[in-house]
């Protein structure tokens, strides 16, 4: 069996209009709000919004996020909400 998120019905409304992402290599699907800039490298999924290669501005969000074998390994807030990157997570669907 593959394992399913826990989400709650206040977490499904605030992500109703977030952009979904598919990341074929891990067999996973997640969604995250629009604003954000996602790289899905190999088994590390980085999430942060404000652009790649670009140096961080005082105030930003950015969360890299390890996936292996279907588990979530590690999840990391370099600066921001964790609670975001929590709903993020949430968010993640596992194929089949």
């Amino acid at each position: 069996p593959s394992p399913t998120p826990l989400q709650s019905p206040d977490i499904n409304n605030e992500t109703t209009n977030w952009k979904e992402y598919k990341v074929e290599s891990l067999g996973l699907t997640f969604k995250a709000p629009f604003e954000m800039n996602v790289d899905t490298s190999g088994s590390i999924i980085t999430i942060q919004d404000y652009p790649f290669n670009a140096p961080p501005p005082d105030n930003y969000y950015k969360a890299v996020i390890s996936v292996s074998n279907g588990l979530v390994e590690k999840t990391e807030t370099l600066k921001g909400k964790k609670d975001l990157t929590d709903q993020i997570v949430s968010t993640f669907q596992w194929q089949n």
